[in-house]
């Protein structure tokens, strides 16, 4: 998680040929870099461990199950289909009067079509 507490990226044990740590935003799937464009500087970043909080199942779910799942929820809700949602104004903006962060953190109780 960065210090700011805005973005949250997974960490993994690799780096790239260029000495950065393959690290991966959650919320876009995009490289994360951590404001810089240094690998090293990258290497270097403070990590913050984030604890899960709730169980996670540990039941394994057939392909069939996951198919069946992602249509469920491609027919649902989705951020692209929120009023306040902007891609416009950039990634994960939410331009929605309550929300103070201004970062729009997927489908949420401002959610409105």
């Amino acid at each position: 998680m960065s210090s700011d507490k805005e973005c949250l990226a997974l960490k993994s044990e690799y780096s790239t040929n260029s000495g950065a740590i393959e690290a991966t935003i959650v919320g876009s799937g995009e490289f994360f870099w951590g404001g810089t464009s240094d690998p090293m500087k990258q290497r270097n970043l403070m990590v913050y461990p984030v604890e899960i909080v709730g169980e996670v199942p540990d039941e394994k779910l057939t392909l069939d199950e996951i198919n069946a799942e992602i249509n469920h929820i491609e027919n649902k809700e989705s951020v692209d289909r929120c009023k306040h949602y902007d891609c416009a104004q950039g990634r994960h903006k939410c331009c929605h009067e309550k929300n103070p962060m201004g970062r729009c953190v997927g489908v949420c109780s401002l959610y409105e079509e």
